[in-house]
């Protein structure tokens, strides 16, 4: 006997791991059993809540984010750009695989800010260090910190700040 078969029991083993696969999918598919965005970002790891703050917190916030925007986290950047900054042109370029996303904003054909989207387990430093080193603002937006929502008022005055305006 296998140790598939001692472990769910006998000779069906196969049909019993099967109609198992089965309904923790069906399980995962039905939307009352998905957590909420609020809930998926809620308490901290100990189980007790944060306190919150501007655009962060542990309850999503109703204000515009990069959560319940309806679209990918790129796009969400992208539309706050367009629609909050039309006099700055950005041009996006994929970093890492995939796992970041760097825009270079400009105004005419000067970098105005460059604007990293990252995952907070990333330590890169290079870029942030290289703008430093141009005289080019440079921010940096986490797309996966618990907690933090990037609520559209929070990016927008932070993307000013470093604009200077």
């Amino acid at each position: 006997m296998g140790l598939l078969s001692k472990l769910l029991g006998g000779e069906n083993a196969g049909k019993k791991l099967e109609k198992l696969v089965k309904t923790v999918v069906e399980a995962a598919e039905t939307p009352a059993a998905r957590p909420a965005a609020a809930d998926r970002h809620g308490p901290s790891a100990n189980g007790t809540p944060w306190p919150s703050g501007f655009s962060w917190g542990p309850l999503m916030p109703e204000e515009e984010n990069q959560y319940n925007y309806g679209a990918p986290y790129r796009e969400y950047f992208e539309h706050i750009f367009r629609d909050d900054f039309p006099q700055l042109r950005a041009e996006k370029e994929s970093l890492r695989d995939g796992k970041a996303t760097v825009y270079t904003l400009f105004l005419g054909d000067r970098k105005a800010l460059v604007v990293e989207l990252l995952s907070e387990r990333s330590d890169a430093k290079q870029l942030r260090k290289r703008c430093a080193q141009a005289g080019i603002p440079y921010l940096r937006f986490y797309y996966d910190h618990e907690g933090w929502w990037n609520t559209r008022e929070y990016v927008v005055k932070r993307i000013r700040g470093a604009l200077g305006a």
